[in-house]
């Protein structure tokens, strides 16, 4: 026999940061909530998605200024960080060195470093279980997945299927805030998605010394190296690889490591315009030749072949825009900031903004009636401070809404 429906005000599907502090928010403003995780194999059934392994920098502006247009002024973006930060028990925590705009470094290269918070893995498990212990006694939280969203005129039903048993949740809004990984579940309900940034396409670095990336690293822990539309990208020192799974093959992203590591990695990003085609092209190439790109990605390189990409990298991507990347990466080498002379890998593929965004311009909302998208789904930024604001906004926008 199928338990009875939970009922909520609000059903927040995912409980990575965008969905707690969403749930946080709501919660203070009186509502009723049900909280749908589906916990990753890594948190051990814990709230807090990737946020509990994969490394914890909060960046401030100008990281995230597409939050400006759901905020309605950078004015109140800036206010609702102060009061995240507050939530998230960083109040008074020392920053890394703001530098506000680019600095030219010559060449057409140009330097940008964003204002961050640096946790610990320690640290921001701490965080997430404060949270989680608050939630937990002022909401309801399900261990599930949800599989199906019905709407009855004038509420949504949500079918989540959990290890003993199916049960339905009840809502007047949802909030989706599962990110990259659950985006069918939007689609099979109909929802249209958006343009939103576009994608990137690149690769990982990984350098067996961290030393070998010391120079980079020392501009700070979010620093970008720009040159037209290529970009450095998430830098971890110390830092290891992971392989999140995507579709029909894995992406090589990259994790904060404890201090007793020595590696560190660094990715390399190209914009590409046309998502929607570019991503079906590569996936479809990735596929046909995925062991191949496993193995490219374990093999050691020195400098006397750091310029020199791998032929399955232009199988992906087209000479052209392998040549901007490999054009880059000489470009960083000579500059000092990294030392290709030293061992190191290039993990394929990197993509990134390559999942579908849901979100409206200058809102939360979807194409769907009452239905909100939040953080990564939602297309206006990303990052671990970006998706904690994008929930606080969106319970603020429904909030209005109901006014």
């Amino acid at each position: 026999m199928r338990p009875e429906p939970y009922e909520a005000n609000v059903a927040v599907i995912g409980g990575g940061l965008a969905g707690i502090i969403a749930t946080v928010r709501l919660i203070q403003t009186g509502a009723r909530v049900v909280l749908i995780d589906n916990p990753l194999p890594e948190s051990a059934g814990r709230l807090g998605g990737f946020a509990r392994f994969s490394g914890a920098k909060f960046s401030f502006p100008p990281a995230g200024m597409g939050l400006v247009s759901v905020a309605g002024s950078i004015d109140r973006l800036n206010q609702v960080i102060e009061k995240v930060i507050c939530e998230l028990g960083l109040t008074g925590r020392q920053h890394s060195e703001s530098i506000d705009q680019s600095h030219d470094l010559g060449g057409g290269f140009t330097f940008r470093r964003y204002q961050s918070i640096v946790l610990s893995l320690q640290e921001m498990e701490a965080v997430l279980n404060r949270l989680s212990t608050e939630i937990g006694r002022r909401a309801v939280v399900v261990k599930g997945k949800a599989t199906r969203l019905d709407y009855i005129p004038g509420r949504w039903s949500i079918h989540v299927r959990a290890d003993s048993h199916d049960f339905l949740v009840n809502a007047d809004t949802v909030f989706y805030a599962a990110g990259r990984l659950s985006e069918g579940l939007l689609l099979q309900a109909g929802a249209l998605p958006t343009e939103g940034k576009g994608m990137d396409i690149g690769v990982r670095l990984e350098f067996d010394n961290k030393a070998s990336i010391e120079r980079l690293a020392a501009l700070g822990p979010d620093a970008k190296i720009i040159h037209g539309r290529v970009r450095t990208f998430c830098l971890n020192s110390p830092g290891i690889v992971h392989r999140y799974p995507f579709k029909n093959i894995t992406i090589a992203g990259g994790i904060v490591a404890d201090a007793s590591s020595e590696r560190a990695n660094i990715g390399l990003l190209l914009r590409v315009s046309n998502k929607e085609q570019r991503l079906k092209e590569i996936l479809k190439a990735a596929e046909k030749c995925y062991p191949q790109l496993l193995s490219e990605s374990s093999r050691t390189s020195r400098e006397s072949d750091v310029f020199t990409p791998p032929s399955v990298l232009e199988r992906l991507y087209g000479s052209d825009d392998v040549a901007q990347l490999a054009a880059f990466l000489k470009e960083i080498s000579n500059l000092g900031l990294i030392d290709s002379s030293q061992p190191y890998r290039v993990h394929m593929p990197l993509l990134d903004w390559h999942w579908h965004t849901f979100s409206l311009s200058g809102s939360h909302k979807t194409s769907l009636p009452s239905v909100y998208a939040l953080g990564d789904s939602s297309g206006h930024a990303r990052g671990l401070l970006q998706a904690a604001v994008s929930g606080w906004l969106a319970a603020e926008e429904l909030n209005a809404n109901h006014c």
